[in-house]
């Protein structure tokens, strides 16, 4: 896993990564909300969000295969603030009745998930 997150420093200067061991810094792991060895967990400001990762290969396979598309989830969460759309439906003299709320961004034509390039990159 050392090597999967070098490679992410290596792409991004605004990303950093740092190990931690919960019983030599207890106090870092606790502020990071980690009581034990085998967790991923990704922060920005007061942001945090955390990826159970078990200790052993063998029970660690199937977790493994999903690391990316876990990893890219948790940056993405952190690294934006919650967006808010609201859809109205009615006229303008009648209040709506109905309203939604949207708490993520819609699909990019980039990768057709929510993501940071979708304000640049919109489907059509």
């Amino acid at each position: 896993m050392a090597s999967y997150f070098a490679d992410l420093t290596h792409e991004s200067s605004q990303l950093s990564v740092s190990r931690l061991d919960q019983a030599v810094e207890p106090a870092r792991a606790h502020e990071l909300g980690v009581s034990g060895n085998g967790v991923i967990v990704v922060t920005r400001d007061k942001r945090r969000e955390q990826i159970p990762m078990p200790v052993k290969l063998e029970s660690a396979r199937s977790k493994l295969r999903t690391l990316d598309q876990d990893v890219y989830k948790r940056l993405v969460t952190v690294s934006r603030g919650t967006r808010v759309a609201y859809f109205v439906q009615g006229t303008r003299s009648e209040p709506s009745a109905t309203s939604a709320r949207l708490t993520t961004a819609p699909p990019c034509a980039c990768c057709a998930i929510s993501c940071p390039n979708w304000a640049s990159n919109p489907k059509s």
